[in-house]
């Protein structure tokens, strides 16, 4: 069920009995935050954050910035041209490749940029698939929906519920809601990992994957 943000004040405060001056929303919006970032650090990946963009390449520069392909970028998993996987390398690999200019065969990251090698000779574009950062819903009002699979939008209330009732010192219902939290959240991700296998990437950890986790190293053939 779709949930707003008003819609989880309200549901917190109702479940718990008080009044919005025994939990003003500036405290329930950090305990909502909170659950929002613990259910998007909970995996690595999540197929519902996977986004894409272009990258267009400028002749012989092969620092580009990652802020100008697109601004929400958490992890790359894929450059490609025309169809091609670019390989990824460490900095420190990269750097003893030279100076040499051509057609972008390998990449790295180091800081806000992307390196590319060879450096680019004209103008390529790449396009670059990526796992982007959860966005901030919470600053965006009571009548924002959380920037999760709809699924989850109870299981954000659960947290919160879990957190008010842990200020209220009530530490049993604090527990009972921490754990109805986990079970949601444990049971999206089962069914995350029973979706077929031609996906990219299913959650890790929690059964097989469709590729392995950590930095990709792609062949360039």
């Amino acid at each position: 069920m779709v949930m707003t943000l008003g819609e989880i004040r309200d549901y917190v405060r109702t479940h718990m009995d008080i009044e919005e001056e025994d939990l003003p929303d500036h405290v329930l919006d950090i305990f909502i935050r909170e659950g929002s970032r613990k259910i998007e650090y909970s995996e690595q990946r999540w197929p519902y954050f996977e986004a894409s963009a272009t990258l267009t390449t400028t002749p012989g520069m092969s620092a580009v910035p990652k802020s100008s392909v697109a601004s929400d970028i958490k992890e790359v998993a894929s450059i490609t041209l025309d169809g091609r996987n670019l390989s990824w390398r460490s900095m420190e690999e990269l750097q003893t490749y030279g100076q040499s200019m051509g057609w972008p065969r390998l990449f790295s990251e180091w800081g806000d940029n992307f390196h590319l090698w060879p450096i680019p000779d004209a103008e390529y574009q790449l396009l670059v698939r990526y796992y982007r950062r959860m966005r901030d819903w919470v600053s965006e009002g009571a009548g924002a929906v959380p920037d999760l699979p709809e699924e989850l939008h109870n299981t954000v209330a659960q947290w919160a519920l879990h957190r008010a009732y842990a200020q209220q010192e009530d530490l049993e219902q604090a527990q009972v809601h921490r754990v109805i939290f986990d079970q949601e959240l444990n049971e999206f991700g089962r069914r995350l990992t029973e979706m077929p296998l031609h996906r990219p990437l299913v959650m890790g950890g929690r059964g097989r994957t469709s590729r392995p986790r950590g930095r990709p190293r792609f062949d360039w053939e």
